[in-house]
């Protein structure tokens, strides 16, 4: 299910962002009337700045949220059915061509801990465990600093296993790193243990 803000959510946040342009156009028609006494123009010109601060902060706020959901939107409605084959090239043995496939994906996707979440997710699965612990690290270090990810879990989580919640989020990245380091370390010593065969097979 592709995320979406609802509709009410968004005729709320046109309906503050008319209201406050009509607030401050309010407040400048009070401050170029001349007929009006100093006192009331002062208080013109603070109310602006009030609106204008408030503006501000709200851009700051949610701007990089939308800029974010505008490119992970983009970035799933072009490669939904590619993400959707995947399972199933697992499921058929052919691994190789799954990550391949995967891996050029992920190379427009853009930086969210979902994303990283599902590269932990994919790479568990095909085998690539080096390569899931990193994400899953990564998924983890941004879950708390992502504005989009309640929402994303709220309306994408839940299939295959996956959260739909930021505490269930971070609680299955965590079993998930530690399930694949002790995977990641046994690969490195047996990975060491092979190069030191091959020194002193060459000596």
């Amino acid at each position: 299910m592709m995320p979406n803000f609802s509709r009410w959510k968004a005729i709320a946040i046109v309906a503050g962002v008319v209201l406050l342009l009509v607030l401050i156009t309010i407040g400048l028609f009070s401050i170029g009337d001349r007929h009006i006494g100093p006192l009331v123009i002062n208080w013109g010109w603070f109310f602006v700045l009030i609106l204008v601060g408030i503006l501000s902060f709200l851009a700051i706020k949610f701007v990089p949220m939308f800029v974010q959901y505008y490119k992970f939107n983009k970035y799933y409605k072009a490669n939904e059915e590619a993400l959707k084959n995947l399972p199933r090239m697992l499921q058929n043995q052919r691994s190789a061509g799954a990550v391949m496939q995967f891996d050029n994906l992920m190379q427009n996707a853009p930086d969210s801990a979902y994303i990283y979440y599902m590269k932990a997710f994919f790479y568990q699965t095909s085998g690539k465990f080096g390569e899931a612990l990193s994400s899953a690290r990564k998924a983890l270090a941004m879950a708390d600093k992502d504005m989009l990810l309640e929402m994303i879990l709220q309306q994408s989580g839940g299939q295959m296993g996956q959260p739909t919640t930021k505490i269930e989020f971070k609680e299955q990245l965590t079993t998930m790193c530690a399930t694949l380091e002790p995977k990641v370390s046994d690969n490195r010593q047996r990975r060491e243990k092979a190069v030191e065969k091959r020194k002193k097979k060459s000596r």
